[in-house]
């Protein structure tokens, strides 16, 4: 599983309204889509990957971790975009 695939299962777990939420906020806020879904995230970046020690799979997660959560902001926005109707 590739971090594409894991913001395509997160964003698939969350309903329509929780959707179009994220796809309105600013990027500045996406801190606080992280810190809510560290915990989730972390678990399928181990199902996958092993690193050395500790000090690597903290710096790997935070990175991943966001990438990834930007990754599904992204795809929201494109999805969720709001158009003028004439």
């Amino acid at each position: 599983m590739n971090l594409d695939d894991i913001a395509d299962q997160i964003i698939g777990d969350l309903d329509l309204r929780e959707q179009v939420n994220m796809a309105n906020m600013a990027y500045s806020d996406l801190d606080g889509i992280e810190t809510v879904l560290a915990h989730y995230i972390a678990i399928k970046l181990k199902e996958d990957k092993c690193y050395g020690d500790a000090n690597e799979v903290a710096s790997h997660e935070a990175q991943e971790t966001m990438e990834i959560v930007k990754r599904g902001w992204e795809r929201l926005k494109e999805k969720h975009r709001l158009r003028v109707v004439i």
